[in-house]
């Protein structure tokens, strides 16, 4: 086929041709015309993004069934268009600065007020603490086991009741997932801040201290494995896992544009039916126990757990604060807690049997609040180590909610904004020990180098690794998860750990990478093979 209007032939030799005079407008040129679909391309590929991030897509897309594959909307827009919605957020930011608006929050020497800046080091480590969560669960993915997809087919497979197919009822289907998903995340999300133990994957998504779109990416590695029982009701009424899937990555990529202190309050009454950044604020906030929804607001309007935001302020992450940006730790941290609290339930309990003298130390593992059910008020001292006592906080609640369903709730009057008090120092953020002899300049080079090396390796491993050989697989994993340890450790700029953190992570850095490009296991694989290959045929001539 020839294009006429360039005189390119494809799939054969151009046609010799008098170039393109400069009297010819560049509109019909070829050169521009490449460049103009690549951004009409991109152009629709964004609005896509945008649309699937508010969970706006045909229903077609989601009347899905048996043998339909599932988009992948979490790889293909989610991933891109997080980084898309930091970039937009933080050239708000700047052009705000620029205007002589208040930018800048607590934090700092002078505080600014506003909203908090991106920093540097706070913004790596939500992207790779978001990242340790997805390359940790790969670990279970390698082996066949998703918790949340394996236990909802299951149970739809051997236990449904009904059968409702997306593709004969599309409307009730997609309400009924749209609601249902909802509904459940609710009270999973409810449950992993009113229990110890659930609240040992969920603690690190509050581990943030600046309230922006990279607060978003951090999650917990064990989240995923505790909430899935509250979808199991959905799999008995016979709705099929992929429609349930695609559901699943709309709900979660909605919960992503509400990290952000930009946005007041949403007009038209939208801050009654939907999650929003003013209620999100305050979920956030320590103590945190409110405003669990996912999408839409109406459940902790009805179930009592709602809380409006009349104050702003400058005020989150976790209380007490673990003071790393190391994953390892941050995964670990309220299982640290637990453990101290639980010498402190035992100390206490030996107290009243010897009638002896003793502290009682510890608010019940209140990372965000929580009355702890009598263990004592304060916090919980002690170092990182883990001991067996957590166990005996695992069927204690940290966080109490009356059980409450009134529609009546659904009307109650929000109350108006009272202050806005995001300049004042109510709390230090973490930003680092700065007790190690490293320049600040250095630092911030070597996070950002190295960060975005473990996170661009991150990325190629989650795409590689259902194609690798199970040990290359395995050991790709093992080693990312140590590198991005390491470089957080090195972030954190403690004296007797930095220097020992940034060799680990340059060296393991190439051996990561070297495992994912040569794939030792499989070629060695290869290679036995073809040697069992060649001594076969030798021995048959022989």
């Amino acid at each position: 086929r020839t294009s006429h209007s360039s005189g390119i032939t494809f799939g054969h030799l151009p046609p010799l041709r008098k170039p393109l005079s400069s009297s010819v407008p560049f509109a019909n040129r070829r050169v521009y015309h490449i460049p103009a679909m690549a951004m009409a391309d991109v152009t629709a590929y964004l609005w896509k993004g945008f649309k699937v991030m508010f969970y706006i897509v045909p229903m077609s897309e989601l009347t899905l069934g048996e043998g339909d594959d599932v988009p992948p909307y979490l790889l293909k827009y989610g991933i891109p268009m997080f980084f898309v919605f930091i970039f937009v957020e933080f050239v708000i930011q700047e052009i705000m600065r620029a205007l002589g608006y208040k930018v800048g929050g607590s934090h700092g020497k002078d505080a600014k007020g506003g909203p908090a800046s991106y920093r540097l080091n706070e913004l790596v480590a939500c992207t790779l603490v978001g990242s340790f969560q997805q390359i940790g669960l790969l670990l279970f993915e390698l082996v066949g086991l998703n918790f949340e997809v394996t236990t909802y087919t299951w149970f739809y497979e051997h236990c449904r009741l009904l059968t409702l197919d997306a593709k004969q009822y599309p409307l009730l289907v997609y309400l009924a997932l749209f609601f249902g998903k909802d509904l459940g995340y609710y009270w999973a999300h409810r449950s992993m801040h009113e229990w110890h133990v659930m609240w040992i994957g969920h603690s690190v998504h509050h581990s943030g201290e600046d309230y922006n779109m990279a607060t978003g990416l951090r999650q917990g590695v064990v989240q995923p494995m505790m909430g899935w029982i509250f979808y199991i009701p959905l799999a008995l009424l016979g709705l099929h896992p992929a429609p349930f899937r695609a559901h699943a990555q709309l709900n979660t990529l909605y919960m992503y544009w509400i990290h952000t202190d930009l946005v007041n309050r949403l007009p038209l009454g939208l801050e009654y039916i939907f999650n929003t950044p003013m209620a999100h604020r305050m979920h956030h906030r320590p103590p945190g126990n409110c405003n669990y929804a996912g999408m839409l607001i109406i459940w902790d309007r009805m179930f009592g757990t709602y809380v409006p935001e009349v104050v702003r302020q400058d005020v989150y992450g976790l209380h007490p604060q673990p003071n790393t940006f190391d994953p390892v730790k941050l995964n670990a941290a309220h299982l640290v807690e637990m453990s101290q609290l639980g010498d402190e339930m035992a100390k206490k309990a030996n107290y009243k049997k010897t009638d002896g003298d003793g502290d009682v130390v510890g608010d019940g593992g209140s990372s965000g609040g929580g009355d702890g059910n009598g263990v004592g008020k304060g916090e919980a001292k002690g170092d990182d180590t883990i001991s067996f006592s957590w166990w005996r906080l695992v069927f204690k609640k940290r966080a109490n909610h009356r059980m409450v369903c009134d529609l009546r709730l659904l009307f109650k009057p929000i109350p108006p904004m009272r202050a806005d008090v995001r300049g004042e120092k109510k709390r230090v953020k973490w930003d680092g020990a700065k007790t190690a002899n490293w320049s600040p300049w250095l630092v911030a080079l070597y996070v950002t180098f190295v960060g975005l090396l473990v996170a661009v390796g991150g990325v190629g491993l989650l795409l590689k690794s259902h194609s690798m050989h199970l040990a290359d697989a395995f050991a790709s994993v093992v080693v990312w998860c140590l590198a991005s340890s390491a470089i957080l450790r090195f972030a954190d700029q403690e004296q007797n750990t930095a220097s020992k953190a940034a060799i680990q992570s340059a060296l393991l850095l190439p051996v990561f990478f070297g495992i994912l490009v040569a794939r030792p296991a499989e070629l060695a694989l290869a290679t036995a093979v073809a040697s069992g290959a060649t001594s076969g045929v030798y021995n048959t001539s022989v």
